[in-house]
């Protein structure tokens, strides 16, 4: 298999700084747990938190879970004081939507098992299911193009302003990029 077929876009990499930077900014608003801490932690459901799953957060009395909801409830909690990262009008909030959906439903679903197979098994001394990756870097391969289409007409996923349409893309996108470099 090859690598070369997994692109990553100069455009998606300046996309990964600029997300970067939006989220040491995201952070500022509130004190988040490394989720390795958390994972190494023995982490027993709780009520607000019935899947014993990371990524959960407290906020004052409020305690909300996966992931996507987390970054949409700091986004709206935090417009007007940095970045707007859900969009102004009814058409860009859709649009963020539209792409936070296609993560969650066409790139996450293929990235996870590239980087389990290829990755995280082999580094745990296990062997991937190569020819699973394989399946799923092809499949990957065509929702890549659309995602270029897409960056060819507008600096961002959802338009030109950088959105939770990105930020959501970060950490497997990351995940990838820095173990390619040392493949």
């Amino acid at each position: 298999m090859s690598w070369a077929r997994v692109r990553v876009s100069s455009r998606m990499a300046a996309t990964m700084r600029c997300a970067w930077s939006c989220l040491r900014w995201f952070m500022e608003w509130h004190r988040w747990r490394r989720v390795e801490e958390l994972v190494r932690e023995k982490f027993e459901p709780r009520e607000g938190e019935p899947f014993g799953q990371v990524p959960y957060i407290v906020d004052g009395d409020f305690e909300l879970f996966e992931s996507r909801a987390i970054v949409r409830y700091y986004g709206a909690k935090y417009v007007g004081k940095g970045p707007n990262l859900l969009g102004r009008t009814l058409e860009e909030k859709a649009r963020v939507d539209q792409w936070l959906d296609a993560e969650a439903i066409n790139y996450n679903p293929l990235v996870f098992p590239i980087v389990f197979n290829l990755f995280v098994l082999p580094r745990s001394g296990v062997p991937g299911n190569k020819a699973e990756a394989e399946a799923a870097v092809e499949k990957l391969d065509k929702v890549l193009e659309i995602y270029e289409r897409q960056l060819s007409k507008t600096k961002y996923l959802a338009g030109n302003e950088f959105t939770l349409a990105d930020l959501t893309h970060i950490p497997a996108t990351r995940y990838i990029i820095e173990n390619l470099k040392s493949a």
